[in-house]
């Protein structure tokens, strides 16, 4: 989570990620460990085409393993942006925006933030790829929930004495 806005007028952004898939990956980096030992092994003519086909099995489940894991991961990975004005939420190469007055409500159903649109516009969801209690999730909907009585004009009750 980033507080600091880029630009002048930017508010607060936040970034969702999974948590590192540390087991998946030591479990790719030894089968493709294990795939070139067997390679070797085979190269140097001490064994026969089992360990051929072997090593080239195992450094193939070890590489799409690993690059699997990089692929969600990044595919995972959610990025908002709560400007004054709007939200912006980025996945990829994909960005969807929604002006605050465009959201009629939020709906909270564990991991999946829902910002309900007024007609025409459609839902923007949100799925946090941790735990729902993740800090920097319910940071970010403490934020949204600010804005949001921001935006209606609803005040702070220090701001309405």
């Amino acid at each position: 989570m980033s507080d600091v806005g880029v630009g002048g007028t930017a508010g607060p952004s936040y970034e969702l990620r999974p948590r590192p898939a540390v087991p998946t990956l030591a479990a790719a980096a030894v089968g493709t460990m294990a795939g070139c030992l067997a390679l070797i092994i085979w190269g140097r003519g001490g064994g026969s085409a089992a360990f051929l086909v072997l090593g080239i099995g195992l450094l193939l489940f070890g590489l799409s393993l690993a690059a699997s894991v990089l692929l969600f991961a990044t595919r995972l990975r959610v990025h908002l942006e709560l400007d004054p004005e709007k939200i912006t939420i980025r996945r990829g190469l994909h960005a969807r925006s929604l002006r605050w007055t465009e959201i009629e409500r939020v709906s909270l159903d564990g991991s999946r933030l829902t910002l309900h649109a007024k007609e025409p516009q459609q839902d923007a969801i949100v799925i946090n790829p941790r735990s729902p209690a993740d800090p920097r999730f319910m940071s970010l909907v403490g934020a949204i929930s600010k804005r949001l009585d921001t935006s209606r004009g609803y005040g702070a009750p220090e701001q309405l004495r």
